[in-house]
Parts: C-alpha cells; sequence; structure tokens
C-alpha cells in the first residue's frame, strides 16, 4: 500500500512539475530537462503497469489518480515538445520524437490495461488541440516540422469526467 501512495503522490508532483517547468520554459535548459526527465517518468510509470494489472482490482481508485495526473503532465509536455519544435532548438528536438512516442505507448497501454481488466469504458481517446505555452490555441500549421503523429496528440480520460 506504501508503493501504491508513492505513485500517486509521483503522479501528483510530475503534473507539478510539467506546470511549474511550463512557466520557466524561456530557459532551454530547463526546457531539455523537463522533456528529457518526462519521458523518463512516463516509461517508469509504463514499466510499473504490469504490477497495476495485478493490483487494479483492490487499487482502481489509485490507478486512476495515477493516470489522471499523469495525463496533466503529459498535456503539458506535450505543448512543451511543440514549443521546442516551433522554436527550432536543434538540442532539444531530437528528444521530441522519442518523447512523444513514450507518451503514445503509455497511452495506448493504459488503454490495453483497462481493457484488459474489463473497465474499457473508462478510457476514450480525443484530439488535443494545439496550443502555446501560454495556453492559447494556435493553428498546427504555426509548428512546422509537425508529423501526423504529433498532429493527433491523443489524451485518455477516465469515467467521463477526465482529470479531476
Amino acid at each position: 500500500s506504501d508503493g501504491i501512495t508513492q505513485s500517486v503522490s509521483c503522479s501528483k508532483v510530475f503534473a507539478a512539475l510539467m506546470a511549474l517547468c511550463k512557466t520557466h520554459s524561456k530557459r532551454i535548459s530547463v526546457l531539455g530537462d523537463t522533456i528529457r526527465g518526462g519521458k523518463v517518468f512516463i516509461d517508469e510509470v509504463m514499466r510499473s503497469l504490469p504490477v497495476w494489472r495485478n493490483l487494479y482490482a483492490a487499487h482502481e481508485d489509485s490507478f486512476l489518480k495515477v493516470v489522471r495526473e499523469s495525463q496533466k503532465g503529459t498535456k503539458v509536455l506535450q505543448v512543451l515538445c511543440a514549443e521546442a519544435k516551433a522554436r527550432s532548438i536543434k538540442q532539444l528536438t531530437a528528444k521530441v520524437p522519442g518523447t512523444k512516442r513514450s507518451m503514445e505507448a503509455f497511452i495506448l497501454a493504459v488503454k490495453a490495461l483497462l481493457a484488459a481488466v474489463g473497465r474499457a469504458d473508462l478510457f476514450w481517446l480525443g484530439t488535443l488541440k494545439h496550443k502555446d505555452l501560454a495556453g492559447n490555441t494556435v493553428q498546427s500549421q504555426m509548428y512546422p516540422g509537425e508529423e501526423e503523429e504529433e498532429e493527433q496528440a491523443e489524451e485518455e480520460e477516465q469515467e467521463g469526467g477526465g482529470a479531476e
């Protein structure tokens, strides 16, 4: 149970750090560390999914909290990746595709886990709007070099209400 509480806390910290880094994204080093660290976090959460599958029945609420909080962080991470590409920061653009792949793999893995435990109804995909760091919706054409994968950034929502 301690590990479950820690997982929930880590996902909340991840979301908070992503939001904090968004406000300091003018500094290239912060942006780079955030993109790199965000990928590492998502990869670690994915590695824990087999354990969550075994614990799901007894800890459904905790798992959904981890996913919701991680989702908040990945939404910000998506914007930071788009910003790095839009600003054509060479040392960061190389990190973006791997980070995007990790986020997509995470979404698909959560979907598969929920389907495996008979709760596919808690999951749906939607297309994220392209937003800048200020939260304003921008046209996808403003981000040159965006690949189709990135134009179809997806989010997961549970229980019809999404993130708390």
